[in-house]
């Protein structure tokens, strides 16, 4: 904002004399076009931002709960000594453990994908590879029949992997 004063008479009459005025000019209108442009852009970038934001947290605890659900049958077949299954439902949007009983992830938006380690490898180690494509096996000594299982939605994709020989399950970031 500009401002400007005008005095009448020399420097001495202006601070004792009442003619002194000020006058305000306002904001040109490139400035408040400038202002309001970057309004604009600053409105339009924050649901994208939000979106992607929410889109990964989502993500992050969905797979937070997968891992979870592999961990918590990890120990019930080596606490029950007894082989234990984890698949992923045939929609993709859930998993089901030993057959029974299918959980649904939070999202229906977050995909759920396996890639087992290849066939020729589990037979070489003694392990069953029959039905191996979709299924993640828990043994009673702690070890699984291993892969990558990929949580996915439209922007990211997380990975969990499951080691074969100590049953390690761990987030790949």
């Amino acid at each position: 904002m500009r401002s400007e004063i005008l005095t009448t008479g020399n420097k001495q009459d202006s601070l004792t004399d009442s003619s002194a005025v000020s006058v305000q000019l306002g904001f040109t209108l490139l400035e408040l076009l400038v202002v309001l442009t970057i309004l604009v852009m600053v409105v339009l970038a924050v649901p994208t931002i939000y979106s992607r934001t929410h889109q990964a947290m989502t993500l992050k605890t969905t797979t937070a709960a997968v891992v979870q659900s592999l961990r918590s049958l990890q120990l019930q077949a080596m606490s029950q000594g007894q082989v234990q299954t984890w698949m992923v439902a045939s929609d993709k949007h859930g998993y089901v453990i030993n057959d029974q009983t299918t959980t649904f992830l939070a999202s229906n938006k977050v995909n759920l994908r396996f890639e087992p380690l290849s066939v020729n490898f589990l037979k070489t180690y003694g392990r069953d590879a029959s039905q191996s494509s979709a299924v993640v096996k828990f043994y009673p000594d702690g070890s699984a029949s291993g892969g990558h299982l990929f949580v996915a939605n439209d922007l990211h994709t997380g990975v969990i992997e499951i080691d074969w020989l100590t049953g390690r399950i761990r987030i790949d970031e």
